[in-house]
């Protein structure tokens, strides 16, 4: 059964951030590093047709070369670290929250750094 996936990145290298996010997702391992020569095609959709105002860059985590930012898979590990009581579960929902966020998967990028030091001092 043949299984169709759509990824919609402004970039390339977004596109392969999304792909890893995706590969850490699905296969639950550490890092796998997508091959250069990894096809990115692109294709206009409507959305993408239609002239848009350049949207201002959002400010990203303040992190330092000695500080990279935490994988999906780092948070989840820490996670499951610290929600081994229920008033960790509890923590951890509250902190998800916080980020408006459903899940450990979701955290956003840019909030990664901080979500993982909020986590450390669960």
């Amino acid at each position: 059964m043949p299984i169709q996936i759509t990824i919609s990145a402004e970039t390339a290298e977004e596109t392969m951030k999304l792909i890893q996010e995706l590969a850490d997702t699905v296969f639950k391992t550490q890092r796998v590093d997508v091959s250069p020569k990894t096809e990115v095609s692109t294709s206009e959709t409507e959305s993408t047709k239609q002239k848009t105002k350049p949207q201002p860059e959002k400010p990203k985590a303040q992190t330092t070369p000695d500080e990279p930012v935490p994988s999906i898979v780092e948070l989840r590990a820490k996670a499951k670290e610290k929600g081994k009581t229920p008033e960790g579960k509890q923590a951890i929902k509250a902190l998800l929250q916080k980020y408006g966020c459903k899940s450990i998967s979701t955290v956003p990028e840019e909030k990664r750094a901080e979500f993982m030091a909020e986590l450390e001092a669960l």
